[in-house]
């Protein structure tokens, strides 16, 4: 995916595509090599989310968090997210550093990324080590917690957005499905199932089969069945992630096509870049943080059993189903 690839032609096609405006530029093939190095800083994101995951709960509570914080804590970083995403993907559509345009967000927001696990993880013990007032070491040791928790949310949702333009700006389309297979859990899988049942036949499968399984969890509890169900529920979580991106993709293929046949028109017509499509995408992501974030306890509270939250997941699944069979638009 670098430009130093041994061949004049290929830097040359490079260099137009990420650095030029949306030209609408024939790229090569990129090596299945590249295209895994691509998709392993989705790996390292997905890695730093997990540990996340496992150890900001007790992290928090260790540091005596009050319950009354916990909400705001997982609420401000998609609340931002889902405000300034489209801004990042502008700016990088017209940032015109020599490094290319995708690349200097990728790397700053990978270093916010580990800042904010730095400061999650060990913030506790450096207050302890420089101050030795108890309530000040308290006020302090929660304060550098929650300024990690959200700085590592942040960039992390953040970084998304400019991996996936680098990906459409330096590969041919064929590349651009196979690098966000690359992306998902069991590409295989998908691959396969793809090559039989298309792109809406992979959509609508994804959200019934988790619909399906959410509504079973709920009505019928069990833990082994739970844990099974769990798994599947990691490879379709991936799908219904990628397939947006995939349509994306094929959006502007078509975009492409249609200006190269359209008389006297320029690369640089198009009202916006890949970068604000695939940031806008991803507000969906926060937008859906924050109403669960928003309405979970509610519900909750609501019901008086935390089984109404599989069942709420169920049943939105599953007209999710409806909405991809009816009103997304597939390219042919």
């Amino acid at each position: 995916m670098g430009g130093d690839s041994g061949q004049a032609g290929t830097h040359t096609y490079q260099t137009l595509a990420e650095d030029g405006p949306w030209g609408s530029v024939e790229l090569p093939r990129r090596p299945t090599g590249r295209l895994i190095m691509h998709s392993m800083v989705m790996f390292g994101r997905e890695f730093c989310y997990a540990v996340e995951a496992a150890y900001v709960t007790p992290v928090l509570l260790s540091v005596g968090l009050p319950k009354s914080l916990y909400s705001m804590v997982w609420l401000l970083s998609p609340i931002l997210g889902f405000l300034l995403q489209p801004v990042v993907g502008s700016a990088s559509d017209h940032c015109q550093c020599s490094w290319g345009r995708r690349r200097p967000f990728i790397l700053t927001l990978g270093l916010m990324m580990l800042l904010g696990m730095a400061l999650y993880l060990n913030g506790d013990a450096a207050v302890s080590a420089l101050i030795a007032n108890p309530r000040r070491k308290l006020v302090w040791a929660i304060s550098i917690t929650m300024i990690g928790v959200v700085l590592f949310d942040f960039a992390a949702d953040f970084i998304d957005g400019p991996i996936k333009a680098y990906l459409f700006d330096v590969c041919s389309h064929q590349d651009k499905e196979k690098g966000l297979h690359y992306h998902a859990l069991f590409t295989d899988f998908q691959k396969a199932l793809v090559s039989y049942i298309g792109l809406k036949g992979l959509y609508f499968m994804g959200y019934l089969l988790f619909g399906l399984g959410t509504g079973f969890i709920g009505l019928f509890p069990n833990v082994y069945s739970t844990m099974v169900l769990c798994a599947s529920f990691g490879v379709m979580s991936s799908t219904l992630y990628t397939v947006p991106f995939n349509l994306i993709a094929e959006y502007h293929q078509e975009e492409e096509k249609e200006m190269q046949q359209a008389p006297g028109a320029s690369p640089d017509s198009s009202g916006r870049g890949k970068g604000v499509d695939c940031a806008a995408l991803t507000c969906m992501v926060q937008l859906a943080q924050i109403l669960v974030g928003g309405g979970l306890g509610f519900l909750v509270n609501t019901a008086g059993s935390v089984i109404v939250v599989v069942i709420t997941a169920s049943a939105v699944a599953l007209i999710g189903c409806c909405f991809v069979a009816l009103f997304v638009r597939y390219v042919d």
